[in-house]
């Protein structure tokens, strides 16, 4: 079994000459994402991400650590590190950031996460 990184930041990599980088999932392994953007879309994702098995939000990346900390309460993720969007892309705790910003923010947000 396979899965996908896209925005990664312990593997600091996503695509190699246009190529999407895989690696062998091990049986058992967490998933440890990482969400930036704390929005509607956000919050849709993190709904989704409970009912993968395999899946565990450990860090939330916001403008500020105050909607952080409220974006955490509300959905239950007390245990996850809150940090600024430059934190989370530095986070080596993290194995695949989810990028919620707004669109105007994705390339950058990208490539902070990709040179991480």
């Amino acid at each position: 079994m396979f899965w996908m990184f896209f925005f990664t930041t312990s593997n600091r990599a996503a695509a190699d000459g246009g190529n999407i980088i895989t690696r062998e999932r091990q049986p058992g392994h967490q998933i440890r994402w990482g969400i930036m953007g704390t929005g509607a879309i956000a919050s849709d994702f993190v709904r989704v991400l409970r009912h993968l098995p395999d899946a565990t939000v450990v860090a939330i990346g916001s403008r500020t650590r105050e909607r952080a900390a409220v974006f955490a309460e509300a959905h239950g993720l007390q245990s996850a590190v809150l940090h600024s969007y430059e934190l989370l892309a530095l986070d080596k705790t993290v194995d695949i950031v989810y990028i919620a910003t707004p669109s105007s923010r994705h390339v950058q947000d990208s490539l902070m996460c990709l040179q991480g």
